[in-house]
């Protein structure tokens, strides 16, 4: 049994181995684009074990040796206790690990140990007189628990993804599995482009979620949320973050979802698969059956492949998968009016992903390793935006195609240095178009495709005719490069890194193109017999055949709106300057093991951003008296500096009982 004791404050102020977008036309969109950078810096995902090494009588073996090493490769790295017999193997990916302490005079005591992505567990050894050439193995696998960490994060495994139901196969449903996380998948992310999976993280907007995969991050840098999909083939595990408040990511986000990708080993393994569903193995649309769309169809076919394996063996290892997923939903538009539920449908709504993954791994030598990964992410559909499910006129037709491209090194400088350097390289391409007379072809529900928007005013359910949001394409280009050097001495573990990331943002947004047009419903003309008996049977008469546009637009107009100017982002004025963002961001570490189960862990990160505000416009002279004369442009708010400090208290040194406390304080600048 191990309990975790949480007290949580929150203030916020604004062998020695050497060696394409586009984007509304809208200010306040650039403003959360600006407020959404401060989240978007990762870490690696690496994992930390920690210990002592004791001998029987309790006594620290200050010069015992530790060999770490994976089943499935050869070789590993070792390292040494300090004066205190602590010692730390840092940088870690996840996987199984066998974890050998030895020493003169003692034997050799092996422990199994499961590691997930981003754990920092404690593993003590109590070594036996004897010869080191005896080895101990403990029996079963050990499972470390974290007891010198503040943050408390939850894993989900391999082995959970590839077990567990998931309706879809989208891996990110599993991360309910966490405490006070929520997961929404939509059918048609609209202005948001390619965000189909929105993790909300402690009741926080999902847009504040941050994601990143093997130490980069795929956000969208415009609106928050994912920028790409990944197949669940290609995701080994990934990591919950909840208030970890770690500098080396950041601290004014809610929370984030670190995902670590699968690799090959010296083993050739690999798995095809198919999955079909259709309409006999699902509810009806809305749960409400329809007399008149008795039998609505729908299909998913889901299928694809993984292989991975060495290039040579111990050295140089490869993995690869692709998956393909067709989808026909079924869709029930209810109008909820005694004229236009006449035009009431269960309309298809088509989806098609393609995501391949590649990634290559090798071993330069015995200090030394890199992979590359790229990644490709294409979808199309056609749907209704997520404001509500309207007239099959009004859905929007979305192609959206993502790639990274990632490499990394780690470096084991010597048994306590260990520097991670990673760079990558991603794209976004979003269009969201009106359906056209292409993908939308019955001619009765199908009315007003390719034309204004138009609305009844007596029936906020229906609507026809172009989106007033759409078109909307979005270019975006990001290149982020990312640094850590992690040191370990006399009982201090202690982490410095960098980051820089470069956003390259292009795009339009139509707005009301080429209007929204709003009339008077049936129901609204009753207290004008001379109209209402005007209109035609269609718009008087329930059992009557449903309503043409013709008959529609017989109705008075209200109101109408039209967009107007340039919709193009960022605006024509200095648009090759204004359209780019440098981000850059420095952080340090410490985490002291100041006594036996006792851990203070503090740190600080200073980020600072370009091109956060308007700086190339200078104030309007009428506001000279408000701001004392000082018509500069505002500047204020592009550097942030994030101090934060916590513990944690094993209590008792039985790893039964942790109490964690933590604290910190942005200040923007």
């Amino acid at each position: 049994m191990s309990n975790s004791i949480q007290l949580r404050f929150f203030q916020d102020g604004c062998g020695y181995p050497h060696s394409t977008f586009y984007v509304p036309a809208l200010p306040i969109v650039f403003t959360l684009f600006v407020l959404l950078q401060n989240t978007l810096l990762a870490q690696a995902p690496a994992g930390v074990i920690r210990g002592v090494v004791n001998d029987v009588s309790g006594a620290v073996v200050a010069k015992a040796s530790l060999r770490v090493s994976q089943p499935q490769f050869r070789g590993g790295r070792v390292v040494g206790t300090d004066a205190s017999g602590r010692y730390y193997i840092t940088n870690l990916e996840p996987g199984d690990y066998e974890i050998e302490a030895f020493a003169p005079g003692f034997d050799t005591e092996v422990k199994l140990v499961k590691l997930l992505v981003g754990d920092q567990l404690t593993v003590n050894f109590q070594l036996h007189p004897g010869s080191v050439h005896e080895r101990v193995l403990v029996s079963g696998q050990t499972s470390g628990i974290n007891t010198s960490e503040f943050a408390v994060n939850g894993s989900v495994s391999q082995v959970q993804i590839q077990n567990l139901p998931l309706n879809g196969r989208n891996f990110l449903e599993l991360a309910r599995l966490g405490p006070g996380v929520s997961v929404t998948l939509v059918s048609n992310p609209g202005a948001f482009a390619n965000n189909y999976s929105r993790v909300s993280i402690a009741g926080a907007q999902y847009l504040l979620t941050q994601v990143s995969v093997d130490g980069v991050t795929v956000n969208d840098r415009m609106n928050g949320g994912t920028s790409q999909n990944f197949s669940q083939e290609t995701v080994q595990e990934f990591q919950v973050e909840r208030f970890s408040f770690d500098p080396a990511s950041a601290m004014s986000g809610a929370g984030g979802i670190n995902i670590v990708t699968r690799h090959g080993t010296n083993n050739l393994h690999g798995a095809a698969f198919f999955f079909y569903r259709d309409h006999n193995m699902a509810a009806y649309p809305g749960l409400r059956r329809d007399i008149k769309h008795r039998d609505p169809f729908f299909a998913r076919k889901q299928s694809g492949f993984r292989l991975g394996g060495p290039l040579r063996k111990d050295r140089i290892f490869w993995f690869t998968n692709f998956e393909h997923d067709w989808q026909t939903a079924a869709l029930a538009v209810q109008n909820n009016h005694p004229i236009f539920s006449k035009l009431d449908v269960v309309y298809p709504s088509p989806l098609t992903f393609n995501q391949f993954n590649l990634r290559v791994d090798g071993k330069l030598d015995n200090a030394n390793s890199a992979f590359v990964r790229i990644s490709q992410d294409k979808n199309n559909n056609v749907a209704p935006a997520s404001v509500g499910i309207f007239m099959p006129s009004n859905w929007v037709s979305s192609h959206n195609s993502a790639l990274q491209i990632e490499g990394g090194e780690t470096s084991v400088l010597n048994s306590r240095i260990v520097n991670d350097l990673r760079y990558a390289h991603s794209y976004l391409h979003s269009n969201s178009d009106p359906v056209s007379s292409q993908n939308c072809l019955d001619p009765v529900v199908c009315i007003g495709v390719g034309g204004p928007e138009i609305l009844p005013f007596d029936d906020p359910a229906f609507h026809i005719g172009n989106r007033p949001s759409s078109p909307l394409a979005i270019f975006q280009t990001t290149n982020q490069l990312v640094d850590v050097l992690t040191l370990q001495h006399n009982g201090h573990l202690l982490r410095l890194g960098g980051d820089w990331e470069h956003v390259s943002l292009h795009g339009y947004r139509g707005i009301y193109e080429p209007a929204q047009i709003t009339l008077w419903g049936p129901t609204n003309l009753l207290q004008s017999p001379s109209l209402y008996n005007a209109l035609p049977a269609s718009l008087r008469d329930p059992t009557a055949p449903p309503p043409t546009l013709e008959d529609i637009l017989q109705l008075p107009l209200r109101s109408f709106i039209t967009g107007i100017g340039n919709v193009s982002f960022p605006g024509p004025y200095h648009s090759d300057s204004t359209s780019h963002s440098n981000l850059w961001r420095l952080h340090v570490r410490d985490s002291w093991s100041m006594l036996r189960g006792l851990t203070l862990t503090f740190g600080a990160a200073y980020s600072y951003q370009t091109n956060i505000y308007n700086q190339d416009l200078k104030r309007p002279a009428y506001l000279a008296p408000i701001f004392g004369g000082d018509l500069r442009p505002p500047h204020r708010g592009a550097s942030v500096i994030d101090p934060s400090a916590g513990l944690a208290w094993n209590v008792q040194n039985k790893s039964k009982t942790v109490i964690r406390s933590w604290a910190m304080e942005p200040t923007q600048r």
